[in-house]
């Protein structure tokens, strides 16, 4: 199951509806959207609202967002893109994801993913200078 159906699937199941989802996570109905369809993917901080608002274990979701996008990468999938800044992002969010892998096995303590995602991108800007040579 992707990221996308999985969110779908929490929300329908919480009965939230796409507007009430994205008010709880100060996000546009389309943002909420734009991840049920797979079009972008959801801010790590999102995900954590997500798995308090809709009882989805937080490590199902962070799975899941994963899975997807190393599923992405593998078949050439990246997020959509629809600028060359826009695009350099996506590429640097696709190798933060790759340093992000471990994550799946982390403890869900308080701060961690936060200190991996702070390191994931400090790697992802070093892929991305290496690229730009």
């Amino acid at each position: 199951m992707t990221i996308g159906e999985l969110i779908r699937t929490a929300r329908k199941a919480a009965g939230f509806t796409q507007a009430r989802l994205a008010k709880e996570l100060n996000v546009t109905q389309y943002g909420v959207s734009s991840w049920e369809l797979g079009i972008v993917f959801p801010k790590f901080k999102h995900i954590q609202v997500i798995s308090a608002l809709t009882n989805t274990p937080l490590e199902e979701l962070k799975t899941a967002l994963v899975q997807t996008r190393l599923n992405n990468m593998e078949h050439g999938k990246p997020q959509a893109a629809a600028t060359k800044d826009c695009q350099q992002k996506t590429l640097r969010d696709e190798f933060a994801m790759a340093a992000l892998q471990g994550l799946i096995a982390c403890p869900s303590t308080e701060g961690t993913h936060d200190y991996f995602a702070e390191v994931s991108y400090k790697f992802a800007d070093a892929m991305m200078k290496e690229r730009s040579k």
